[in-house]
């Protein structure tokens, strides 16, 4: 980096340190908040909640309310004998959404369910699910309870990971109207899922190591040019999240977290983005270097297992969520490979 990229990153690091120290966070805020109908366009108010158990089974579900009074929804489980089932349409009117998600105690506990219809899905080429054409009732109510405090990405990430990026980028009027507009509250969670769903009139328990993810403000998913989330839950009981984004404003944001026993620590890939998904889909298999807290340096494998595509945008970009199974060295996990991508091939190719 050169004398005006450093600069550039001293100066922005100054910038977010001030924003964290004005703006601190709070989760009784943050999980209390509800998206209204009618604050302007691209406004999303994004819950997730993610759980795996090593011997197979995997979770999934999102409820995420939009601005424009709809409401998408995924909803997908994968039991332990390969089995796949996953909802059958995404997008809702918010008036009749077949699904919520509530705040218990902030913090703590969460609660979400889903009633409605769901189908079977086998896999495809890359591991794609297609659902099956007969639909089934599915009556699916769960709770998220915390095992870790939140982290919160605007005042628990290490600003030097955000300024390196934009130190990165002319600086101009566009870049600073961008950086502006596309902000967020995003705060990630460690915990246990406990999950009942009734399927064809069987009732079926799931209690699973989990993690959830609140994020809103604003989101043009058009905007965005591609990125990456991995998400790790080690049978040991350590998390670890890495984040890759390409913005137009941002090319190359890297940014991350591992949790373990309360604590939470930053870090990023050492791996590039460009590096990761250069044809368009979640690969069958990912190395990702990550630096450790010894000094050392590792190599996460994360292998895919099954791919669920989400369109959003009128189909101008694509969420890939890839289920799937990760390890470094002797340590096992499971968790989330999840690719995202414009449609304009060009923006990112």
């Amino acid at each position: 980096m050169n004398i005006k990229k450093r600069i550039k990153k001293h100066f922005m690091i100054n910038v977010l340190k001030s924003s964290s120290r004005k703006h601190p966070f709070s989760i009784e805020a943050a999980d209390s908040y509800v998206l209204k109908d009618g604050v302007g366009a691209n406004m999303t108010d994004s819950h997730y909640f993610s759980g795996h158990a090593s011997e197979g089974t995997s979770f999934f579900f999102r409820h995420a309310k939009r601005s424009d009074q709809t409401t998408e929804i995924w909803f997908c489980l994968k039991t332990s004998d390969g089995k796949v089932l996953c909802n059958k349409e995404e997008l809702y009117p918010s008036s009749s959404c077949p699904a919520d998600v509530r705040c218990a105690i902030s913090g703590e506990e969460m609660s979400f369910a889903f009633y409605g219809q769901a189908a079977y899905a086998h896999r495809g080429d890359n591991d794609i699910l297609s659902l099956n054409k007969n639909g089934l009732n599915i009556r699916a109510k769960a709770t998220f309870i915390a095992s870790m405090p939140p982290f919160d990405f605007s005042t628990g990430l290490n600003p030097a990971f955000v300024a390196g990026a934009l130190a990165e980028e002319k600086w101009n009027k566009t870049f600073w109207r961008n950086l502006k507009q596309n902000r967020q509250v995003h705060y990630e969670q460690p915990g246990i899922i406990k999950l009942e769903a009734t399927i064809e009139n069987q009732t079926y328990t799931y209690v699973l190591p989990a993690m959830r993810d609140h994020s809103y403000g604003y989101r043009d998913w058009n905007y965005m040019n591609r990125h990456i989330w991995l998400m790790v839950l080690f049978e040991d009981g350590e998390v670890l999240n890495l984040n890759m984004v390409d913005y137009p404003h941002m090319r190359n944001l890297m940014t991350g977290y591992i949790s373990s026993t309360g604590n939470h620590t930053s870090l990023c890939s050492l791996t590039n983005l460009k590096k990761l998904g250069q044809d368009g889909i979640v690969p069958q298999q990912i190395e990702i270097e990550i630096p450790l807290m010894d000094n050392h340096v590792a190599t996460l494998i994360g292998n895919r297992e099954l791919v669920a595509d989400f369109s959003f945008a009128d189909g101008k970009y694509h969420i890939c969520e890839g289920v799937g199974n990760y390890a470094i060295g002797e340590k096992k996990g499971r968790g989330i490979l999840e690719f995202g991508y414009n449609r304009d091939t060009s923006r990112w190719k």
